[in-house]
């Protein structure tokens, strides 16, 4: 049974992180993101956040509204035990100046190619020194 004070799943935090950062990377406030799926901003702040899961349907559409493929929500997710590692410092990092700043520099790439080689030279790079 769900309990009211029910804790968002590692599933959970990690697709709301992916959201947000999908959404910033698009330069895009919650109240529009909001706005395109027809629903409140509070809610896609409790979708962020890991507070509400995100159904399938809504999943399809925040791809649409995001330019993103299903994919990209569940990148970083260990697909085998669904947990996370990345999803709390990436949502620090997220929130910090210069994450916020990262997002913005690579919005204004036009072209997406482009930018997917660079997050996989940023991801390389990580890759290296772990």
């Amino acid at each position: 049974m769900a309990s009211e004070n029910r804790q968002p799943s590692d599933v959970d935090r990690h697709v709301g992180v992916r959201i947000r950062l999908a959404r910033q990377l698009k330069q895009m406030s919650q109240e529009k993101l909001a706005n395109e799926l027809g629903i409140t901003f509070q809610q896609v702040q409790k979708y962020e956040r890991g507070r509400n899961r995100v159904s399938a349907g809504r999943l399809f559409q925040l791809c649409q509204a995001l330019d993103v493929d299903l994919n990209f929500f569940f990148d970083g997710l260990d697909m085998q035990t669904g947990a996370s590692v990345d999803a709390e410092r990436v949502e620090n990092f997220m929130g910090s100046p210069l994450g916020v700043e990262l997002a913005a520099a690579l919005a204004n790439i036009p072209d997406t190619t482009l930018q997917r080689s660079l997050l996989r030279l940023i991801q390389a790079a990580g890759d290296e020194r772990a």
